[in-house]
């Protein structure tokens, strides 16, 4: 319930400030696990994520987070913590036990929030976790947070904020390929896709608003 309410809200919110508009939703399973692929450029970005879908997702934060009010409230809606800086095997079971559970949860590749607000490269944990979770993978690209809230800003500001979703991608292995061969194409599969719909929404900035196609058979949710 807690949850339903604080997507309406921010939904809400999201559309009356920031004209927020997300394209190829059904791109994205309506049930079974699932790993958003998603590029991170502020922290509004698993606001947008949840706001795009209409299923519950969940996702990793630091763990300096996960204190007093806050703590309790990111809790409440679907996060777990994860060391900064440093190896956390008990995050990254819980990451792949929750895919296989079923849930729809958020990956971050690039490991960190754009400095630019362009895509970085992407950690080869990400591929890692992408195989072991063994769920489609959904690119996912999110434009206007690192407008709306940089990293180096302390308050947001309003800035129009789109998300684009992308077809899945199977993680199956090939025949006769390694795990680590699997993960490394998998991993240099996202970010293909990944470069692929930021230059969509590149280029959409430059056009009227209007109904995007992300990929066959995408249309809007």
């Amino acid at each position: 319930m807690f949850y339903a309410v604080a997507w309406a809200v921010c939904t809400i919110v999201l559309k009356l400030l920031f004209g927020f508009r997300a394209y190829g939703r059904r791109n994205v399973p309506r049930s079974g696990g699932v790993v958003l692929a998603i590029n991170h450029q502020s922290y509004l970005d698993p606001v947008v994520v949840g706001c795009g879908v209409t299923r519950q997702v969940h996702y990793m934060a630091r763990d300096t987070l996960f204190r007093g009010l806050f703590g309790r409230l990111i809790r409440a809606l679907n996060a777990f913590p994860v060391a900064r800086g440093q190896p956390d095997a008990k995050a990254l079971r819980e990451y792949i036990e929750r895919v296989r559970s079923g849930k729809a949860v958020m990956l971050f590749p690039e490991g960190t929030r754009s400095h630019d607000g362009r895509l970085g490269p992407l950690q080869p944990g990400a591929g890692m976790l992408a195989v072991r979770a063994g769920a489609p993978v959904v690119p996912t690209y999110i434009d206007g947070t690192f407008e709306a809230w940089p990293r180096h800003r302390t308050l947001p500001r309003v800035a129009r904020l789109s998300i684009y979703f992308g077809t899945p991608i199977q993680v199956d292995r090939r025949e006769g390929e390694t795990r680590r061969r699997c993960e490394e194409r998998i991993l240099a599969e996202i970010a293909r896709r990944l470069a692929e719909l930021e230059a969509l929404a590149l280029s959409r900035r430059m056009r009227p608003r209007r109904r995007v196609a992300v990929g066959p058979p995408a249309r809007q949710g």
